[in-house]
């Protein structure tokens, strides 16, 4: 009975070693905690080599020393263009060299990106306070996705509580204070030495979001409600908290003589009507939803004091494309190496057109 225990054992424990080996190689996690970075946020910011497998892309990376996915910033030389957003300008499902900001740069043009995974624009404006001083570009560059920057914006749409908010009480008083995350701590201490539990504990915790997102939604992900027709307030609020934040962005760059300007960037739902009708069938409360949100991105700008000169505008790029899905990974919905060539191709064109 011992000896068959024993080898039963010792089974589990080689079968857990083998998924183990098997996650480290194909489905690498970098630790679930990083606590000494509060702004910059996200799996990809331990500086060095990583390896982002998923199954529609694989990809190689490289963070550099200051916690982003981008090339070394030489300091004695600044850039031409501080490009910043989110997951979609961090561009960590396409191989380097292929993503908008790298594609940017040229012989004549030195880009910095910046991409921060779900950030939202709080956290931007945080980081261009920070870094602006020591960049000193001649341009920032804001890519914005509207349809999920609002939700970002608004602590009680958005279901990740690990980075800065504006102050709600405060605001509505009207007074901005931003709210900072907490320094997170890794609480499973196994977690420090098993890719295996880490990969485990951010699917629970996916889940968790997932979840919290319907409710929030009343049925449909909180997602989609940004194109819902019925006026609400909380997403009003969301679209305001927005306005405010890029209009200090603006003022930050005025005040040290550096053009700024707004990209914005289609989501998938926006561009393919295949997409669309998918989620009209797996949601029936978003039929008749209209999935586009650019002249409403556009009022919200104007309502900011951006001029329209400095907003450049991806989508009717996005939608005369012969072939729109594939500029985007059906499951993952960020570009692919396409959408990010025709995003920099069209951005090259604007910025070329402004000089």
């Amino acid at each position: 009975m011992k000896a068959r225990v024993a080898a039963v054992f010792g089974g589990m424990v080689v079968a857990v070693l083998l998924v183990e080996s098997l996650c480290r190689a194909l489905a690498p996690q970098p630790p679930l905690a990083q606590q000494e970075l509060l702004l910059n946020r996200g799996r990809l910011t331990k500086p060095g080599a990583h390896r982002n497998i998923q199954p529609e892309f694989s990809t190689l990376l490289t963070v550099n020393q200051h916690g982003f996915v981008d090339h070394e910033w030489d300091f004695d030389v600044s850039p031409d263009i501080l490009l910043i957003g989110d997951s979609f300008v961090q561009g960590a499902q396409v191989q380097m060299k292929e993503s908008v900001g790298r594609r940017l740069m040229d012989n004549e043009t030195t880009v910095w990106s910046m991409g921060i995974p779900g950030a939202g624009t709080t956290t931007e404006l945080l980081l261009l306070q920070q870094w602006i001083p020591k960049a000193k570009p001649n341009i920032v560059l804001l890519g914005l996705l509207p349809s999920n920057d609002i939700l970002n914006n608004h602590p009680d749409l958005e279901s990740k509580s690990d980075k800065p908010f504006v102050e709600l009480t405060e605001y509505r008083k009207g007074t901005v204070v931003f709210e900072m995350p907490d320094i997170t701590h890794e609480t499973y201490p196994l977690a420090q030495y098993s890719h295996l539990l880490r990969w485990a504990l951010r699917r629970l915790n996916l889940r968790s979001q997932t979840l919290q997102k319907m409710d929030r939604g009343g049925g449909t992900p909180v997602d989609w409600q940004v194109y819902n027709p019925r006026v609400d307030s909380t997403w009003e609020e969301g679209w305001d908290i927005t306005a405010l934040l890029i209009k200090e962005m603006q003022i930050l760059c005025d005040n040290n003589d550096i053009r700024f300007g707004v990209v914005l960037f289609p989501s998938i739902e926006e561009i393919s009507t295949e997409y669309q009708t998918k989620l009209r069938v797996q949601y029936p409360a978003l039929s008749g939803w209209t999935f586009d949100l650019e002249q409403r991105t556009l009022d919200m700008l104007s309502q900011a004091g951006i001029a329209s000169l400095n907003v450049h505008s991806l989508y009717s790029t996005f939608q005369q494309h012969p072939l729109p899905n594939t500029l985007y990974y059906p499951k993952d919905h960020h570009w692919t190496p396409d959408g990010h060539a025709l995003a920099s191709k069209s951005l090259k064109a604007w910025l070329q057109s402004r000089e």
